[in-house]
């Protein structure tokens, strides 16, 4: 597991740096966290998000086989030591890119250039009664509809995709269950 007090950092330094106890917080928060898991073989929060622990528990896993299986099985499909440790480690590339971290990285510029640039276009400046400037977005504008449907859709379809690489797989380490072996 990550127990660096700067995973999310360069998401939330802006957030940190108005509120230096809030990360003085979330480091005690990682400590008491890793004692947790040094102690109890898993922490708190671990169990909050359980799939996400999991995926990061077998990714790491699988990735440290590939590095140091003295072995292979010699069935058909993993012959040899090398295509072995490719399949271990394309495996664990497929489990560390399923995790909430990962995917919404690799997929937020995606969904940022769907939003960002009608959104823009239809958005409306105002300043309320207390002086703070917000943007409301009029949702009779078609545009906006079209715009947040097709967010919707593609947000399906991203989910969809999660769903179907992790069902395959989950598939091929049943498959190969038997031979995963140090």
């Amino acid at each position: 597991m990550n127990l660096n007090c700067f995973k999310f950092f360069p998401y939330t330094k802006h957030y940190y740096a108005r509120r230096p106890w809030k990360f003085v917080a979330q480091c005690w928060r990682n400590l008491r966290a890793a004692w947790q898991r040094a102690v109890h073989g898993h922490a708190w929060y671990d169990r909050c998000d359980a799939y996400s622990y999991i995926l990061e528990m077998l990714s790491t896993m699988f990735y440290d086989m590939a590095k140091e299986t003295p072995g292979y099985p010699a069935t058909p499909p993993l012959e040899t030591p090398e295509k072995y440790k490719d399949w271990l480690n394309s495996v664990g590339d497929v489990l560390h890119s399923l995790q909430d971290c990962e995917w919404e990285a690799n997929h937020h510029n995606e969904w940022e250039e769907l939003f960002d640039e009608t959104m823009k276009q239809c958005r409306k400046k105002s300043i309320d009664e207390n002086g703070y400037i917000t943007y409301s977005y009029d949702s009779s504008d078609e545009t906006v509809n079209e715009v947040r449907e097709n967010y919707y859709k593609r947000d399906e379809e991203l989910a969809d995709e999660r769903h179907r690489l992790l069902k395959d797989t989950f598939a091929e380490i049943a498959e190969h269950f038997f031979t995963l072996w140090y």
